[in-house]
This record gives structure tokens, sequence and C-alpha cells, in this order.
């Protein structure tokens, strides 16, 4: 018989899966988003602490988690979602396809932290970019952390980018003065 210890290490592990799927690459970034302190995140994901309906009830109403997936490990089809169409896309096709949606509240944050304004079709124009880059970079990976790992890659390039783009802006006017 499984001891509770090893049950909710294991449900740690998936909230690690589910917070990387919701788009936080860090247990710092989403303890800001929900709130909490870091170390009180790395003890629900490491199976230290029980973690707390209220916070799985948050991460499924944000971001569709699975709650009985976190908790059990098993996906619970609930009645209102069993008329959707099952698709026949390959697993890594389907994973890659969920990688947009962390990748583009990334995007979203970065600009709104840096104070930059952003239309919609220049916010689907670096979403396709960096989706590209950042698919190339994973390469044959069928695993999702490896993947949500890139990330903080991302992260990096798109602030050197707005970093860069701000210190020409400025050097332009000042040489035009």
């Amino acid at each position: 018989m499984t001891t509770e210890k090893e049950l909710w290490k294991a449900a740690g592990k998936r909230l690690a899966a589910a917070r990387l799927r919701a788009g936080y690459p860090s247990q710092k970034a989403f303890a800001a988003a929900v709130d909490l302190s870091e170390p009180t995140i790395a003890k629900y994901e490491q199976g230290a602490r029980e973690i707390p309906l209220s916070l799985l009830y948050w991460l499924s109403d944000r971001h569709g988690a699975d709650i009985s997936w976190i908790v059990s490990g098993q996906v619970m089809v609930a009645q209102a979602k069993t008329t959707s169409t099952v698709s026949d896309l390959p697993p890594r096709t389907e994973m890659l396809i969920e990688l947009m949606n962390p990748l583009g509240r990334l995007i979203n944050r970065i600009y709104k932290e840096m104070g930059v304004k952003i239309t919609d079709d220049q916010r689907i124009a670096l979403l396709a970019r960096w989706y590209g880059n950042l698919t190339a970079r994973i390469g044959p990976s069928d695993d999702w952390e490896a993947m949500i790992s890139k990330l903080e890659w991302v992260e990096n390039g798109i602030r050197e980018e707005l970093t860069h783009k701000a210190e020409n802006l400025s050097s332009s006017k000042r040489s035009a003065s």
C-alpha cells in the first residue's frame, strides 16, 4: 500500500508540472502569482506539505489545471467536456500546441513588466517567431518539463531585445537633438 507521504510527493511533482504548464517557469514566479512564499511552493512540490484546496482551485480556475490529475494522477473528464472531439494529432504535436499558451502569457507578462505597449499583430508575430525559435531549440524532445524549462531562455531573449531596442531608441533621440 502506498503511504500518504508517497502520495503527496507524487502530487507535488504533478503540481510542479501543472505550474510549468500554466506558464510559471520558476517557483518564485508562481509564488508571486499566488501570493505565497517560494519556500512554501517548494514544500508543496516536494511533497513535504499538503497542497491546499484553494491553490488547486486557483490553478483550475485560472489555468484549466485538472485538480483530480494533480491529486491522484488520474484524469477525470467532466460531464460537460465529454462532447468535445478527441484530437487525432500525435502527442508531441499536442504538447507543442499547448506550449503556445505559456509562451503567450510570458510575452504578455514581460511587455507589461517592461512598460512596452504592443499591438495584437506584433504580439502574434512575436509569438510565432519565438515559438519557432523555441521548438527548434527543443529538438525532438517529448518531455513537457524540458520544453517548459526553455521558457527561461525565451524570457532572457525577449528582455534583451526590448532592452536593446530601448537603448537604440534612446541613442537615436540623442543624436537627433
